[in-house]
C-alpha cells in the first residue's frame, strides 16, 4: 500500500509546476524509506494538459480538471479522490520544499494514531520588498512572525494551510473531503476545523513559497480571499450582510476609516497627524512580531533577508490595502449572489 500521496493542485501555473515536480519527484526517490507517490491535479483543458509532457512524466497520476469556474474545493477534492496514501500531503504548486527533510518532518507526528493533521512553515522565496513585507505581515500561513515564535516546538493549532500541509486521509473522508462549494479559497481553514483529533504546526517542516511582488497582484489575491470568507459565512448559515460584515473587526482599514472621519472634523493638519500616528502604531506592531531570535536556520536567514527597511516600511500600508482589498472581495460577493437570485 502507498504510504503517502504527495498532492500538487494546480491552475494557470505551467512553468512553478513543472519545477515542483522536478523536486518533488527528486525528493522522493531520495527517500527511499517512505513509499510515496506524486499526484498531479491540474485545472486546465484537455488539449492544454498535452503540452504538459514534461511535467506528466514526473507524476505517477496526472489528473486534468476541465470543469467551468472549478473552485478550490472540488480540485483539492479530486486529489484525496485519486490519492492511493494513508496520508496526503499538499504544497502548491509556486512553492518548493526548502530541504529534504520536510517529507519526514511532516510525516514523523503521524506515529500518534490520533494526530490527523500536520502544518509547514511558509518562508517566502526571493523576491521584491513586497514579497519581503508580505512574510514580514504574517502571510502565507503566520509567515515569519509565527516561525519566529513557534522555533522548533511543535505546537496544536487548527491554523494550518494546504500550501503545506499532511492530512490523514481517513480522518479527511470521516468528515466528508473537501467542500466542493468552494471556489475562491478557504476550504483547508473549513476542513481543518472539522477534523477530529490532534492538529500540529511544525515550524520546521518548511517550504518556500512564491510570494506576490505587486500592489496589483496582493489586490486580486485579497479580493479573492474576501470572496471566500463571504462564501464561508454563507455556507455557515450566516445571512448575506452578516456574512459580509463578520470579519471586520479583524481589519485594519474600518479604524483607518474611523480616523478619517474624526481628521475631517480636526481639519487637514490634525487628519494628517492620525494618520500618521496610526501608520507608526501598525508599524510599530508588525516591528514588535519580528524581534525573536529564530533557532531554525532557515528561518534566520529569511528573517536577516526580509527585516529590511524598504519591507518593513511597506508593510503598514500593504496590510490596509490587503484588508480594503478583502472587504472589497466579501461586498462583491454578496452583490453577485443578490444579483444571482
Amino acid at each position: 500500500m502507498i504510504a503517502v500521496s504527495i498532492a500538487v493542485c494546480s491552475k494557470g501555473r505551467p512553468e512553478e509546476l513543472r519545477a515542483l515536480a522536478k523536486s518533488l519527484r527528486k525528493l522522493i526517490d531520495n527517500n527511499q524509506s517512505v513509499l510515496a507517490e506524486l499526484v498531479i491535479i491540474e485545472d486546465v483543458s484537455e488539449l492544454e494538459s498535452n503540452l504538459r509532457p514534461e511535467t506528466v512524466k514526473e507524476a505517477d497520476q496526472y489528473h486534468v480538471i476541465d470543469v467551468h469556474e472549478a473552485g478550490f474545493g472540488l480540485i483539492r477534492q479530486a486529489a484525496v479522490d485519486a490519492a492511493n496514501g494513508a496520508i496526503i500531503i499538499f504544497i502548491d504548486d509556486d512553492c518548493l520544499p526548502c530541504n529534504d527533510s520536510w517529507l519526514p518532518d511532516l510525516l514523523q507526528p503521524f506515529s500518534d494514531q490520533d494526530v490527523v493533521a500536520v502544518g509547514g512553515g511558509i518562508v517566502p522565496q526571493e523576491g521584491n520588498a513586497i514579497t519581503k513585507a508580505i512574510a514580514l505581515i504574517g502571510l502565507p500561513a503566520g509567515g515569519l512572525p509565527r516561525l519566529i515564535v513557534a522555533n522548533e516546538e511543535d505546537q496544536t493549532s487548527d491554523v494550518l494551510s494546504t500550501g503545506n500541509l499532511a492530512l490523514r486521509r481517513s480522518a479527511v473522508l470521516d468528515i466528508g473531503g473537501f467542500d466542493t462549494q468552494h471556489r475562491f479559497g478557504g476550504e483547508d481553514q473549513q476542513l481543518v476545523g472539522k477534523l477530529i483529533g490532534k492538529k500540529l504546526f511544525l515550524a520546521r517542516a518548511l517550504v518556500a513559497h512564491r510570494n506576490r511582488d505587486s500592489f496589483a497582484d496582493v489586490w486580486r489575491w485579497f479580493v479573492r480571499r474576501g470572496q471566500g470568507e463571504y462564501k464561508i459565512n454563507q455556507l455557515s448559515g450566516m445571512g448575506g450582510f452578516l456574512a459580509m460584515i463578520s470579519p471586520v473587526r479583524w481589519s485594519w482599514s474600518w479604524r483607518l476609516l474611523v480616523l478619517g472621519v474624526i481628521g475631517f472634523f480636526l481639519g487637514f493638519s490634525g487628519l494628517g497627524a492620525l494618520l500618521l500616528l496610526y501608520y507608526l502604531l501598525l508599524l510599530a506592531k508588525i516591528v514588535m512580531e519580528m524581534r525573536g531570535v529564530p533557532k531554525i536556520q532557515a528561518v534566520a536567514e529569511k528573517k536577516e533577508s526580509c527585516f529590511q527597511l524598504p519591507a518593513i516600511l511597506i508593510a503598514p500600508v500593504l496590510r490596509i490595502w490587503m484588508d480594503f482589498a478583502r472587504e472589497w472581495g466579501r461586498l462583491k460577493e454578496c452583490l453577485s449572489n443578490k444579483e444571482s437570485r
